[in-house]
């Protein structure tokens, strides 16, 4: 019983230190250091009550190219194609018995 009054109050006290933060809208990236939703890739003119997917991620799936030898596209996958091309460049400097720092 004790714990679900204690349940209760964080619920209740957190609630009231949420609210006044305001809708994402109210704060641009500039202000809040680039992170949230991303607003370029939304699609607004689908509902949110309709197809929620589209409207939150439909301007960049409309758009996004996923290369052929790739199940899925990210940040982390673009990091490691990239270090893959430098491995490949650094390795075939080697053999080539070029130096590596030119």
């Amino acid at each position: 019983m004790t714990c679900r009054i204690a349940a209760v109050f964080l619920i209740i006290f957190g609630a009231q230190s949420i609210a006044p933060m305001g809708l994402a809208l109210d704060y641009p990236p500039d202000a809040t250091g680039g992170w949230g939703f991303d607003f370029a890739g939304a699609n607004f003119a689908k509902k949110p009550g309709d197809d929620f997917f589209g409207y939150a991620n439909g301007g960049w799936y409309d758009s996004a190219v996923i290369p052929a030898d790739r199940s899925s596209i990210g940040p982390s996958i673009l990091l490691r194609m990239t270090a893959e091309v430098r491995i490949r460049e650094i390795l075939e400097q080697a053999r080539e018995g070029r130096p590596l720092l030119e």
